[in-house]
């Protein structure tokens, strides 16, 4: 939903993605690519109805096939897969990556430019342009991103994601678990606009001084 992504250029093993954010579909969806060869030697975590072909009172025997229902343990969530199919074409088709792409460089350019000269903030991630999506993620001295993206709600009603973000792991590696708490995160999409930038930079420059 940010970029267009090629698993065979990657050459990747696995590729996850979350369903409700970039490609705009509902909270919990999402999907795993695995590639070919190594799904066909794998075995579901989740047991449960439709991935059994057999069960007795002390075993049970795997479906034979190596996709569809075989990793698909219990009722599916219909809504969900239909919400996240319809959001795939919303988001690739009606209106396009590459449009997607363009619109949230174009605004991460003004926010990259700008927030290099608050010295109190620390950001992660590239400084230019490339590999760089409308996320941005983010620290300020002297504050918890907790109550830093409080403090954006209360006194700018803009919306941010403070904390660890499921990622404990990454926040201790980076070295601001401790320290922050994790980190703080703002997210531009295709129907942002330029005055959504600039009310963000507003509030950084207050928030940093």
């Amino acid at each position: 939903g940010h970029l267009q992504v090629d698993v065979k250029a990657l050459d990747c093993d696995f590729y996850a993605f979350s369903g409700h954010k970039g490609p705009l579909s509902m909270p919990g969806t999402g999907g795993l690519y695995i590639r070919e060869e190594l799904i066909k030697n794998m075995d579901p975590e989740e047991i449960g109805g439709g991935v059994i072909s057999d069960v007795t009172a002390t075993d049970y025997k795997l479906r034979s096939d190596s996709y569809g229902k075989r990793w698909d343990a219990g009722t599916p969530n219909i809504v969900g897969y239909l919400a996240l199919g319809r959001a795939a074409v919303y988001v690739a088709r009606d209106i396009g990556i590459r449009n997607i792409q363009t619109q949230e460089l174009k605004l991460m350019k003004i926010l990259l430019e700008e927030v290099q000269k608050f010295k109190s903030l620390e950001f992660y991630g590239p400084s230019t342009l490339e590999n760089r999506c409308g996320v941005f993620t983010f620290n300020i001295e002297g504050w918890n991103s907790h109550e830093l993206s409080l403090a954006f709600d209360e006194k700018w009603k803009i919306l941010t994601r403070g904390g660890h973000h499921c990622a404990i792991p990454a926040m201790r590696w980076l070295g601001i678990h401790d320290k922050y708490g994790g980190n703080t995160r703002v997210s531009f999409h295709y129907f942002n606009l330029e005055r959504d930038v600039q009310k963000v930079l507003e509030a950084l420059k207050v928030l940093c001084e």
